[in-house]
């Protein structure tokens, strides 16, 4: 469960779809925190992949806006 999560959540992130990685994020965050508090993974570990999804998600939409913002330029 806890490798399934995180496998979609990249592969939405991958795919280059803003809402659709948002969403798996938020899933993704919730089935690792609750696999954390039933100490099935250590709470750095959780922290540790949750903070490099979340990073990819805002990666993801930094490199959008720029897209759009080089195309009105154009």
């Amino acid at each position: 469960m806890f490798r399934t999560a995180i496998k979609r959540a990249k592969q939405a992130i991958d795919s280059g779809n803003k809402i659709a990685a948002r969403l798996a994020l938020r899933k993704t965050t919730s089935t690792i925190d609750r696999i954390a508090n039933k100490n099935i993974v250590h709470i750095n570990k959780a922290a540790r992949y949750k903070s490099s999804l979340a990073a990819a998600v805002k990666k993801l939409d930094q490199a959008i806006v720029t897209e759009l913002a080089t195309e009105k330029e154009r």
